[in-house]
């Protein structure tokens, strides 16, 4: 530090001056004499910014200074540091934080959420416990430090008001808010964090005591940040509990003192909700949403940081950050890091867009800062950066992962000492992590989701992860408890262990290398004295055995061998069958079942009789047109007694789908046809063909009733329920007359009065359309710009839905809810009903494309994806019911669904259309993945192992008995005792949880 570089760093100098004549301290040592965060003081005497005059006189009291001097020095460089700041150039002073959040002391460079701060302001104002709602990168932090304290710190009234606090949770919640009382009271904080451990009042007691001597109407505000930790990185059960019991009784109640503003991730309010008292108090207003940030809000965090300091933003900038942020999720700290480096490589008083463009622009400035620091590392830096990253991330639970913050002791033994301070080092400068007194953590969690590295690190190892992270966990204990051998692993435990071990022994740290030896150790000190045991009682069976046995086995030796080697042959045999049976369960479940069969008579054990019993409850299908031409559309008459399907062979083909039998062809284009679809109760059958022509037939003739053509005839069509008016797409072009519109218009007929009308809305050929089940709204879509919404009497656009790429509507046969398919954005669904469209939540596709839908029906909907699978939703409750490997890769063109939801039809590219049966069957209601299946002993209960954390006991017939829940993972596999009586289940963390049968509950 040169001291002659400016007041700033003359004051750091010199605080580290006072540090060293104290017998430098460590910062953890001051935390507790100054009631203030190790990393706060550490910041103080860094040099960067003036630290305030409450953290410097502590800084000094902790060392043993004279408050009153250092009180008048503090003054004298404030003075020359502000005299100072009007000649600090532009270079000197970056506007923008990158994926640091803002402070309080920040607040004139915070913009952009102006009616947010008022709202909370108002919030706090009337209410003792609020909870600030949003996204990871959506700003919380920023909004409650820079935003909510800063306004407070700036408007002297409201500083009278309110007495700060600001914490977040780290693994020791009640640690942590201990520390922050301590500042408002002076008392010691171990003490304050007893208190608090053995009562829950002894928050409100402290505040209360505090603001005693004051006015009456000063209150205590108390911000805790990042209000997930308390779920992501603080183990102890209890701890949380009294934590969040704590401030529920310092918000609640008469003469209470303290407003409590809690900031959590979205994605985490299922686990508010795991407390009932907390879940309660923060109904009706007592949460605030941090929505997405508008264009205006946008435009204002890009242009006014910049102007602050004196610089311009180019127009096309502005513009080209608003377009990149627009559909970006947590685009905050995206477009703050894309605009530091951005700022890194200004030239002038004005930021550019080649700049910008330079950094990677908002998509791409993360990656591209994090690959430019990886890619400047030697092959041993690039190894120590991996471990790092994996060791700074939390891995979600149902959630998405985030940020763990770790004591720097930890990397301790990843590599060369050297090695990992030159890592940290460069990952700190790049902005990457922030490195507090002793601590480590990632800059923001959007590093983590937007660094494919890293994603790809976390997907690969995660496996490894599950178990080293506990193992991590384990370790630190031991520690805790001065290496206690109770503490040490045995067991499946140590196994898993020392497997991670042995696949990459440089990923432990010193403490887990050490913790994992001495488990080692015990585990075969107890092996050996157990086998002393073994080899003493050994011997005694030994000699009263040998006689025994060497008089039997001359007799019996070749006997045996005979019979085993035909048993284990039969056994082979009898296996492969068994998996061959398995294999073809999805594919072709009849001739599965007969595989199955035969396994179980050459060889009947759990494992052939479980695939007897998976084949006989596999979904079976019918299969129609095998072999024959390419269908492009099915669909359902009302009752289901007829499916009709658009052949590409020009024809209609009608079938009986009880039977599984065509009962009749129709014919009348001349190439293939496109579309159909019936109406008027199924009365009237309309058809679409690529040779301009469209057909009405009476169904019960099998007649045309009437012919019309199209010169410009697209492919979408649309039947109104009623059989009174019909939508075609027109798409315009060379050839066509001029009333044939033009690319994108709609021709509406209505086939009482023979008129045709056009609509006109979209630029391109229109592909899908779609009548409401009362005819009075019409929907298309073009699979390029947003659908439209049409009244039918008026033929007006009322509405334009909030999407883009949407190449398939459908509305169901009832209400008005509206499903749309986009293959690059999966499922889209709204409700018109109101008259305006509201946007409903989509399917969790998980990360698969919607490749083509069916209509919604009473709340179900079938959806084909690029595989080939049809997966069966419940709409309400965005949840799988069934899914279907009907046929290949995107070979799958058209999927029905009959109004009773009683039958599903698939068709495509093959030929062939496949019905199921939706009927209830036997070992049915539940739609998770059945990972194994087991029969007991005496064969009158099957255990059946499912994705969702269940095993499912059944009897005989198909009838479910009893649900075992509560495992924390996927059962991968169950067993039962020879006697039956208890069942061993298996996660897919490898977590053993046995059952006791009769009780219903754990047995260990």
């Amino acid at each position: 530090m040169d001291p002659a570089a400016g007041p700033v760093q003359r004051l750091a100098w010199q605080l580290r001056q006072l540090r060293e004549h104290a017998g430098n301290p460590s910062y953890r040592l001051l935390a507790r004499r100054a009631h203030y965060s190790a990393s706060t003081l550490a910041d103080a005497a860094k040099g960067d910014r003036l630290p305030t005059l409450e953290v410097t006189l502590a800084y000094v009291q902790a060392c043993g200074g004279d408050p009153a001097e250092w009180r008048a020095r503090w003054s004298a460089i404030a003075e020359a540091a502000v005299a100072s700041s009007t000649a600090e150039t532009i270079a000197q002073r970056c506007p923008y934080q990158g994926l640091t959040a803002f402070q309080p002391e920040q607040a004139e460079l915070f913009f952009g959420r102006t009616e947010l701060v008022e709202r909370l302001l108002a919030r706090a104002d009337r209410r003792c416990l609020t909870a600030v709602v949003g996204a990871s990168g959506s700003g919380k932090s920023s909004l409650l430090r820079a935003g909510l304290l800063g306004a407070i710190t700036a408007d002297r009234g409201l500083a009278q008001r309110w007495q700060t606090m600001l914490l977040t949770p780290t693994e020791h919640p009640l640690e942590a808010l201990a520390a922050e009382i301590a500042k408002l009271t002076g008392q010691d904080a171990p003490e304050i964090r007893k208190e608090l451990a053995a009562d829950a009042a002894a928050l409100d007691i402290a505040v209360r005591s505090a603001l005693a001597g004051g006015p009456p109407q000063t209150r205590a505000l108390l911000v805790v940040d990042q209000f997930e930790e308390v779920f992501t990185l603080c183990p102890d059960k209890a701890e949380r509990r009294r934590f969040i019991e704590a401030l529920l009784d310092a918000a609640q109640g008469a003469d209470r003192r303290t407003t409590v503003v809690l900031g959590v991730r979205a994605d985490f309010l299922a686990h508010l909700m795991q407390y009932p008292d907390l879940a309660v108090a923060l109904e009706d207003e007592a949460h605030l949403l941090v929505r997405p940030v508008g264009v205006t809000d946008l435009r204002e965090i890009i242009i006014r940081p910049a102007a602050q300091v004196g610089m311009g933003v180019e127009a096309d900038l502005v513009s080209t950050v608003l377009a990149d942020a627009a559909d970006e999720p947590g685009a905050l700290p995206l477009v703050s890091h894309a605009l530091l480096e951005t700022w890194q490589r200004r030239s002038g008083e004005t930021l550019t867009l080649s700049a910008y463009q330079a950094s990677g622009g908002v998509r791409g400035a993360i990656a591209q800062t994090a690959e430019r620091a990886y890619g400047d590392f030697g092959a041993a830096e690039r190894q120590a950066a991996r471990r790092v990253f994996l060791r700074l991330t939390a891995l979600g639970d149902g959630t998405e992962d985030t940020r763990r913050p770790i004591m720097r002791t930890e990397l301790d033994g990843i590599a060369d000492e050297a090695v990992t301070a030159r890592v940290l080092d460069q990952l700190a400068e790049s902005r990457l992590v922030v490195m507090g007194d002793g601590t480590v953590e990632v800059a923001h969690e959007a590093l983590i989701r937007a660094w494919p590295r890293l994603h790809r690190w976390l997907t690969d190892d995660r496996a490894n992860l599950l178990i080293h992270r506990p193992l991590t966990e384990a370790a630190h204990t031991w520690m805790t408890l001065d290496r206690d051998t109770g503490a040490l692993y045995r067991g499946t435990q140590l196994l898993g262990a020392q497997a991670l071990a042995e696949d990459g022994p440089e990923e432990l740290n010193e403490l887990e290398s050490s913790f994992l030896h001495a488990s080692s150790a015990l585990a075969e000190s107890e092996q050996n004295a157990g086998r002393r045991q073994a080899r003493l009682f050994k011997h005694l069976v030994a000699g009263i055995s040998t006689l025994l046995v060497l008089a039997l086995l001359g007799g019996a030796v070749a006997v045996r061998q005979r019979q085993d080697a035909r048993r284990q042959q039969v056994a082979a045999l009898s296996g492969e069958l068994s998996l061959q049976a398995r294999s073809l369960l999805a594919t072709d479940p009849d001739l599965a079942g007969l595989l199955a069969v035969e396994a179980d008579h050459l060889n009947s054990n759990t494992e052939t009789q479980g695939s007897v019993l998976s084949a006989a409850v596999a979904p079976r299908r019918t299969e129609l047109n095998v072999g024959g031409p390419s269908i492009y559309t099915v669909a359902f008459n009302p009752d289901h007694s007829l499916l009709a399907s658009a052949a590409g062979d020009g024809t209609v083909g009608l079938w009986d789908p009880a039977r599984g039998e065509r009962i009749a062809i129709l014919s009348g284009h001349t190439g293939r046809t496109s579309d159909l679809a019936f109406a008027d109760h199924g009365r009237l059958l309309a058809s679409v063909g690529i040779d301009k022509s469209i057909i009405i037939w009476d169904v019960a003739t099998r007649q045309q009733k009437t012919r019309l053509t199209e010169n410009s005839l697209g492919s979408g069509m649309a039947f109104s329920p009623d059989g009174t008016k019909l939508a075609v797409g027109l798409t315009g072009g060379p050839g066509a007359d001029a009333n044939a519109g033009r690319a994108g218009d709609i021709a509406l007929y209505d086939l009482r009065t023979t008129t045709r009308t056009v609509l006109r809305e979209h630029r391109s050929p229109v592909r899908s359309l779609t009548f409401s089940h009362d005819g009075a709204i019409l929907v298309s879509s073009d699979g390029v710009e947003h659908p439209a919404a049409w009244r039918v009497a008026t033929g007006t656009v009322f509405a334009r839905l909030s999407a883009q790429h949407v190449f398939s509507v459908a509305f169901g046969p009832s209400g008005y809810v509206l499903a749309g398919s986009a293959d690059d954005r999966g499922v889209y669904l709204w409700d018109l009903a109101t008259g305006q469209p509201v946007r409903l939540p989509p399917l969790p596709l998980a990360g698969r494309y919607a490749w083509t839908i069916s209509a919604p029906t009473d709340n179900r909907l079938a959806v084909a994806d690029e595989n080939g699978a049809i997966t069966m939703w419940d709409v309400r409750r965005r949840e799988s019911l069934q899914t279907f490997q009907d046929r290949g890769r995107t070979e799958t063109v058209s999927v029905a669904l009959s109004r009773d939801g009683a039958m599903l039809a698939s068709a495509g590219f093959n030929g062939t259309i496949v019905l199921h049966d939706l009927e209830d069957a036997p070992f049915s209601g539940f739609a998770a993945q059945v990972k194994d299946l087991k029969i007991s002993p005496d064969g009158t209960r099957v255990a059946s192992a499912g994705s969702d954390g269940t095993v499912r006991l059944w009897d005989t017939d198909g009838e479910q008995v009893a649900v075992l829940s509560g495992h924390p993972d996927e059962v991968q596999a169950v067993a039962f005792s020879p006697d039956g009586l208890r069942l061993a289940a298996v996660t897919r963390n490898n977590i053993v949880t046995i059952w006791d049968l009769q009780r219903g509950r754990h047995a260990t």
